[in-house]
């Protein structure tokens, strides 16, 4: 069986490092094309949708809200939601990925079969969930990261920058792709 540390730490910090790489691909299409990155930036996909920015911001507090849910005694990374430029965007989500790349396996491993209780919804309508450390990463935590990821590209996508699957899967590199003659 895998570690609770490789399954929960290890595909959110190469997620987090793609949509880096995304990022900074649509602050240099804007520079190069002459785009205001606030068009990017506050995007949505639908008006009662969050904006881009909103999107960076919640991925990554959920990224970084992987160790300490899991774990109390990891200390919490303290992200405000102060960023309003592609640099600021990007060091945020730098700044996640070095949070989540010192958290150790000795951290999270050996918790996955701890108890998760969860508080969660509006006023008036809360409900309390019940699940194993591995139920929170695999059915709560990361499904919440990669909705916000995905929104995130898909404003990017519907802005025009040029973006594609390979971008999603591979933007920050790690894994060779050899074009090949069909």
């Amino acid at each position: 069986m895998s570690s609770l540390h490789a399954l929960a730490v290890v595909p959110i910090v190469r997620l987090l490092k793609n949509i880096t790489a995304i990022v900074q691909k649509a602050e240099d299409q804007a520079k190069t094309n002459g785009i205001d990155p606030q068009d990017y930036i506050k995007g949505q996909l639908h008006p009662d949708m969050k904006d881009f920015a909103f999107q960076i911001y919640y991925l990554t507090e959920n990224a970084a809200t992987l160790g300490s849910g899991v774990n109390p005694s990891i200390p919490t990374l303290d992200l405000q939601r102060v960023e309003t430029t592609f640099p600021e965007l990007i060091a945020r989500l730098r700044r996640t990925v070095a949070y989540l790349e010192a958290i150790r396996p000795e951290d999270l491993d050996g918790r996955e079969d701890d108890e998760k209780v969860l508080r969660v919804g509006p006023q008036g309508k809360r409900v309390e969930m019940r699940m194993s450390m591995r139920d929170y990463v695999q059915l709560l935590a990361h499904p919440n990261v990669y909705f916000h990821v995905v929104t995130a590209y898909d404003i990017l996508r519907m802005k025009g920058v040029d973006i594609g699957k390979f971008d999603f899967l591979n933007a920050a590199g790690g894994i060779t792709m050899t074009p090949i003659e069909d």
